[in-house]
């Protein structure tokens, strides 16, 4: 049987943990990832968000760097499992 991995890549309010946008891929590169932001964005124009990431290659990569900086965000990398970060993504997916 063939298994496959799928990566989610969800944003949620900070303050409601409410989700903003999310999409289910089998890979995630920084482009699916700077999509999923911009739609988020178009969800909700006028907001200046904070992106919260861990060090992941999507992350890092010059282009959402860029992206990032464009758009005027505050972009703050946490390590990986970082139990803070955990925390709020679990209470925004209950999980």
């Amino acid at each position: 049987m063939c298994q496959r991995q799928h990566r989610l890549c969800s944003i949620l309010d900070g303050y409601s943990r409410y989700i903003v946008h999310h999409r289910i891929r089998q890979q995630m590169t920084e482009r699916d990832v700077v999509i999923i932001v911009q739609r988020a964005l178009e969800a909700f124009p006028g907001c200046q968000p904070r992106i919260i990431s861990d060090t992941g290659p999507q992350s890092i990569a010059n282009d959402f760097k860029a992206f990032v900086k464009i758009k005027g965000m505050d972009h703050v990398r946490t390590s990986p499992y970082f139990h803070r970060a955990m925390a709020s993504w679990s209470a925004g997916t209950g999980t």
